[in-house]
């Protein structure tokens, strides 16, 4: 499988139209962001769904990533997938990978949490 975290990447940029998000719509981007990617990868993430949810609704400090963190969470995507490991253990990086992107696009993760933030809590 060569660059998955690429695609999700990708898809997850493109659903960035909300202005703040919490844990649990973060997850619904993800589940939503497959119907963005080839079909084979979609297969696969519905395969191991619950993997990548849990890897999706992220920690309980929302906190916005570093560059460097998401490099390295993609790398470690990369990694997983050329050394042949386990899928669930690929969809889960691949859902913290997603909502790292999501917290960057997320305002009250990078600028403080808005009423609407609260409102979605």
């Amino acid at each position: 499988m060569k660059r998955p975290s690429a695609v999700l990447l990708s898809a997850l940029l493109g659903t960035a139209s909300l202005s703040a998000w919490s844990p649990r719509l973060h997850e619904a981007q993800t589940a939503l962001a497959l119907g963005l990617v080839p079909e084979g990868m979609a297969r696969f993430l519905k395969a191991h769904a619950a993997s990548l949810a849990a890897g999706a609704r992220g920690q309980s400090a929302d906190q916005a990533p570093t560059i460097e963190a998401v490099e390295g969470q993609f790398q470690r995507v990369v990694g997983r997938s050329e050394q042949g490991r386990n899928g669930a253990s690929i969809a889960k990086e691949l859902g913290i990978l997603a909502h790292q992107v999501q917290l960057l696009l997320d305002p009250s993760a990078t600028g403080g949490v808005t009423p609407l933030r609260e409102a979605f809590e």
